[in-house]
């Protein structure tokens, strides 16, 4: 990554050696020399002296600049396109979870870490300072992975800006951005998308290290080191994998920077990591599923087509186009290998540290992929999907860099098959009931808030299964039940787990005095004890709104009221 390589070499190549055809210079200008400084080049705006840019290049540079005002401007669209339907989409049971630990204290939530729920501490803790400010609806809960989302991608922005001027600025910015894994954890409210930001600011830090250091840049890179560990305790393998790049790649004494970095990040993370560790037994669940390993691992990893573990019926179409999608990149990847050795020994040339850095964006892939397959393999399973979305900034890296090394037009269609294939999956993951179908959350939430009476009283149906109980659906949005009494539990529990609890079924004719109008909600296919206790006090079902049809569905609420 230092400044000034040979065209041969495997490094990443200053800012202007390699210029791609829209950074071209017309006939008669001056290219600036291949030993400048990339702080000259960043510092002009361009790889090359161009007075007299064509119109379609002036206006583009206008609108995205060359500089850090254009990563910025990308960050923001990224992060504005991401927003669209976040809060549309209904909450899952981790998402309940974040809003049912974060809306008590500091002190109970520090009580619960003690026995679970540690590797999540430091963005609950976020989270509840945040909430405090706006309060707990299904959008505030995701505008911080939303602004995440930003963030990384005006980092990745910027990496590409360095590396290869224009096409990187845009193609890094874009194949982040629209990673379908990045446009999921983007509108979910737990720290995935917080882990793949850190990871981002980490890949740029590296690169301006490798070119130029300073005490600040080293310091940046341990912070975004440890952080993105902090947020998700998986992305110490691509970090891991990210040092040994920079360590192999810089060929000058600052990849030791790099490593004192990463070795001061792990010092940071290592009371916390070790305390984590030692709740393991909380994702003991994953070993009791029966999922496919190659789909979490090569397909799902990046091209996120759903939140179950396993394929549901509602879930076909995007799945399809997931597998689709990785075939297209695979394919994708192939033709930058055979484009690589294609062409006269100017085009090769020109080729070879593109396609090396692609190469090189594999090895904290491949290394998260083997480290946990082989885990799961001898210990116990840890293999899901969302813990491979730290790593996504090197899939972005792995795509952009392919594209950029493609040298047949036709070949080009592989790119906009996949920009067609993320886009239908953005379209899928924002659908009402995307994340899990028969977690209705939002039905709920809804129907009180549009329906539902002040004095109302509110019941739901005991579930067989604990954790899957409908009063969590009263943690995600808690400002819809304020006008409501719920008759089972009229006052908040104290805090004795990740998930708000069902409580016990009581007696309502031994209630003081039901409200008039009572709100019952219940799992399609199961009979309400609830029901028939309010059709001998005599009350009518009149008006039931459904959720989501399916095997298994979601809930009927009904409202019964007094004959």
């Amino acid at each position: 990554m230092s400044g000034g390589t040979a065209v041969g070499s495997q490094e990443f190549p200053p800012v202007g050696t390699f210029p791609q055809e829209d950074e071209l210079p017309p006939s008669g200008t001056t290219r600036r020399t291949r030993d400048a400084s990339s702080a000259d080049l960043v510092a002009n705006g361009s790889a090359t002296t161009d007075p007299s840019p064509a119109p379609r290049h002036r206006i583009r540079r206008r609108l995205i600049p060359l500089d850090g005002h254009g990563d910025i401007r990308l960050g923001v669209l990224a992060a504005l396109l991401c927003m669209i339907g976040s809060w549309y989409v209904s909450t899952w049971l981790d998402e309940s979870a974040t809003a049912h630990i974060i809306s008590y204290p500091p002190a109970q939530m520090n009580g619960l870490f003690t026995w679970t729920d540690l590797v999540y501490a430091p963005y609950y803790y976020l989270m509840h300072y945040w909430t405090a400010l706006v309060g707990i609806n299904p959008f505030t809960l995701r505008l911080p992975s939303v602004l995440a989302v930003g963030v990384g991608t005006a980092a990745m922005a910027a990496t590409g800006r360095v590396l290869v001027a224009r096409r990187g600025q845009l193609l890094y910015a874009a194949c982040f951005a629209l990673l379908p894994r990045v446009m999921a954890m983007g509108i979910e409210a737990r720290p995935y998308a917080f882990a793949a930001m850190f990871v981002a600011c980490a890949v740029w830090l590296v690169v301006l290290i490798g070119r130029r250091p300073t005490a600040w840049r080293v310091i940046g890179l341990t912070a975004a080191m440890a952080l993105a560990v902090y947020a998700q305790m998986y992305a110490v393998l691509p970090v891991v994998g990210l040092t040994l790049v920079g360590l192999l790649t810089i060929r000058t004494r600052h990849r030791w920077l790099v490593a004192a970095a990463a070795v001061a990040a792990g010092t940071l993370c290592l009371p916390f990591g070790v305390a984590a560790v030692g709740q393991l037994r909380q994702v003991g669940w994953i070993a009791d599923l029966s999922h496919d390993w190659f789909d979490h691992a090569l397909v799902e990893s990046w091209a996120a087509s759903r939140t179950n573990v396993n394929v549901t019926a509602t879930d076909l179409v995007p799945h399809v186009i997931a597998v689709t999608m990785a075939v297209l990149a695979a394919l994708l990847v192939v033709l930058a290998l055979v484009s690589r050795f294609s062409g006269t020994a100017a085009e090769r040339a020109g080729r070879r540290p593109g396609v090396a850095r692609m190469l090189w964006a594999m090895v904290p892939i491949v290394l998260t992929v083997v480290v946990l397959w082989t885990y799961s393999l001898l210990a116990t399973d840890v293999l899901l999907a969302r813990y491979f979305t730290a790593a996504a900034p090197f899939y972005a890296v792995v795509l952009a860099e392919a594209t950029m090394a493609l040298r047949w037009r036709w070949a080009r269609v592989v790119p906009v098959l996949l920009l067609v294939g993320a886009l239908a999956l953005a379209g899928f993951q924002r659908r009402p009931y995307a994340k899990v179908t028969w977690e209705d959350y939002s039905l709920l939430a809804t129907v009180m808030r549009t329906e539902a009476q002040p004095g109302d009283g509110l019941l739901t149906e005991r579930n067989p299964q604990p954790n899957e109980n409908y009063q969590v659906a009263l943690a995600c949005d808690p400002d819809a039940f304020t006008h409501v009494i719920n008759l089972a539990q009229p006052n908040k529990p104290p805090l004795d787990g990740p998930f708000r609890r069902d409580p016990p079924r009581i007696r309502l004719v031994t209630y003081p005095q039901l409200p008039e109008r009572i709100w019952l909600a219940v799992p399609f296919g199961q009979w309400s004890e609830y029901g028939q206790q309010l059709e001998h006090l005599g009350y009518q079902p009149t008006l039931t709104e459904r959720g989501p049809q399916g095997d298994p569905g979601g809930h009927a609420i009904t409202l019964w009221q007094r004959r």
